[in-house]
């Protein structure tokens, strides 16, 4: 964190910290709110891809939450191998919803160097109390989210400099909010407040109403962009019976989670359509004899419309909210294993449905000789087992978004693999789409 402080001032970049700073820079908790001088957005994003270049953070992800804000996100591993992630949150000109509530320059007016608790000056800056104050409960408004730590916050910036903090409330709201946001940062009772949110903010927009011209089509274009361009992501997982395809993706969930704002997990399909299995273990996959080939080809067509219909309405969405997106199997698995999913119809069906489904992002499979896998698992005979994992390694190989995982290893050091496996990937994207 102290390098990254560093780098910024070593391109001359005026900029101030907002939000709590305490622990700052030694230990980071969560997103760091950073504003910059206007017109120098776009400067600095370059110098953050670049400062990812140069230091071990990669830079994985990027959101532009705002018209004039950017969200990244940066991993690297510590000592321990444990991944670490970096969420600078950098804008100039404060915009929520649309709307302009600070200019850049006025939140870095008579901007300060931090202190720690025996004075000792820090190698960052902060923005002066009054407009931290505004800063911080704008953005707790804006979210309709305030709790004791937020509002202990609001009530020690309030302490320092109370004249300045009020003129700043009596700017956005009339009186009778204006004197409960002050009572509120007075005595620290913020209950009251947060009973409020609703129309707080309700009243806030009303003063500060989107009606340029300019703004709108800003925000519209900005909206399209995340949909057009999402910043979550899809994964499935293959492997035969004994990959540890389950204890590997329990893992890679919550390690991964940071990197986005969301997670969601599904097994084999979206669940629309048809009733949905429930993952649970099937002791014989093969036991039940096929269906004959009319319910054979209705399956096939319920299963197009499950993945396709069901990946617009259900895994789309979630992919545009920045949400990683987990498959436990996917609708290849068919492919290479017709019998579990007792398909009695012919393969180019099978193959064709395939191609007319949307594919994830990353497939990852989770491969292993077959007297490994037979050790974990005896579900199908010996012979099976071979067959599947040369049909599954020839469908990823010829998959320019597949990685094959050597899942005969301790169960450490495969999630240790498909975490960088997704963390490269993502740092591809990230680069290819904003030219590096």
């Amino acid at each position: 964190m102290s390098s990254f402080f560093d780098y910024l001032d070593e391109r001359g970049l005026k900029y101030c910290v907002v939000g709590r700073t305490e622990e700052l820079p030694q230990k980071i908790s969560g997103d760091i709110d950073l504003v910059i001088e206007a017109g120098c957005l776009n400067l600095v994003y370059r110098y953050i891809l670049d400062f990812s270049r140069m230091h071990p953070p990669k830079m994985v992800n990027v959101l532009k939450h705002e018209q004039s804000a950017y969200y990244f996100v940066m991993v690297w591993k510590d000592g321990a191998g444990k991944l670490r992630f970096f969420h600078p949150d950098i804008c100039d000109d404060y915009f929520r919803s649309g709307r302009k509530f600070l200019s850049a320059n006025e939140i870095l007016s008579f901007r300060t160097l931090a202190v720690d608790k025996t004075g000792k000056r820090k190698n960052f800056y902060v923005a002066a109390p009054a407009k931290e104050f505004i800063y911080y409960l704008l953005k707790k408004v804006g979210k309709q989210t305030l709790d004791d730590e937020h509002g202990e916050h609001l009530s020690a910036v309030w302490a320092k400099a109370s004249e300045e903090c009020n003129a700043e409330i009596n700017r956005f709201w009339s009186r009778d909010h204006a004197n409960l946001l002050r009572r509120a940062a007075g005595t620290g009772d913020w209950q009251e407040v947060r009973q409020k949110l609703p129309s707080l903010k309700k009243s806030l927009h009303a003063k500060l109403p989107l009606n340029s011209l300019k703004l709108w089509r800003r925000e519209c274009a900005r909206i399209l962009k995340r949909v057009l361009f999402p910043t979550g992501l899809h994964v499935a997982f293959l492997g035969s019976d004994g990959s540890g395809k389950s204890s590997v993706i329990d893992r890679v969930v919550p390690d991964l989670a940071p990197a986005f704002r969301k997670t969601a997990r599904f097994h084999l399909r979206p669940g629309l359509g048809m009733k949905k299995d429930d993952g649970k273990l099937v002791p014989d996959p093969h036991c039940q004899a096929p269906w004959n080939l009319p319910v054979s080809i209705v399956k096939t067509f319920y299963l197009w419309f499950d993945y396709f219909i069901g990946w617009w309405v259900v895994v789309w969405p979630k992919i545009v909210c920045s949400t990683l997106v987990v498959f436990d199997r996917y609708y290849h698995d068919l492919l290479v294993d017709p019998k579990r999913y007792r398909y009695g119809g012919p393969m180019w069906l099978a193959r064709w449905t395939g191609k007319l489904i949307p594919k994830p992002d990353l497939w990852v499979l989770l491969d292993a000789p077959p007297e490994i896998l037979q050790t974990r698992k005896q579900e199908v005979p010996f012979e099976e087992t071979v067959r599947q994992r040369g049909e599954y390694l020839k469908l990823v190989q010829d998959m320019k978004n597949g990685v094959i995982i050597d899942a005969s290893q301790n169960l450490d050091d495969v999630v240790a693999d498909v975490n960088s496996a997704i963390i490269d990937f993502m740092t591809q994207r990230t680069q290819k789409r904003h030219g590096r």
